[in-house]
């Protein structure tokens, strides 16, 4: 069950699009809810028990609170490149662009640890990251 099955509400839709965060009531339709990422292209999006992460073309990962949609505030995480997927596992928020790897708390954004990994050639480089059961596979290095 989700939190708004638990409380006799429907959840909460979260949709990202042309860099827009989004709350949807899941029975009807009607938007709840909208935060800019900072610009327009691709967002990614994670939701954690109370908690949306949002990660756009700006370097820093946004914060809102679930289902509310209140904004929690944004957390920046080094990178050379704007966009980057994220894994969640337990409580850990893990983010990866650019050749960087970016471990976060997933209850109040704290930077937990950052790797930088050698470059490889070519224009685009993503990393693939798993743990059993949960895997984010994206592995290219050319568009």
């Amino acid at each position: 069950m989700t939190d708004g099955e638990e409380s006799g509400r429907p959840p909460v839709l979260v949709l990202a699009v042309n860099g827009k965060v989004l709350g949807v009531d899941a029975a009807t339709g009607a938007r709840l809810w909208e935060h800019d990422t900072g610009g327009r292209g691709q967002v990614e999006i994670a939701v954690h028990r109370e908690r949306v992460f949002a990660n756009g073309i700006e370097p820093a990962v946004l914060c809102i609170e679930y289902p509310s949609g209140r904004f929690l505030g944004k957390a920046d995480i080094p990178r050379r490149e704007p966009g980057g997927r994220m894994l969640l596992e337990g409580d850990r928020l893990y983010i990866q662009g650019g050749g960087k790897v970016t471990c976060m708390s997933a209850l109040d954004g704290r930077g937990l640890w950052h790797q930088e990994l050698e470059r490889l050639p070519g224009p685009f480089w993503e990393i693939a990251m798993g743990f059993p059961e949960n895997v984010r596979q994206v592995d290219r290095t050319e568009r």
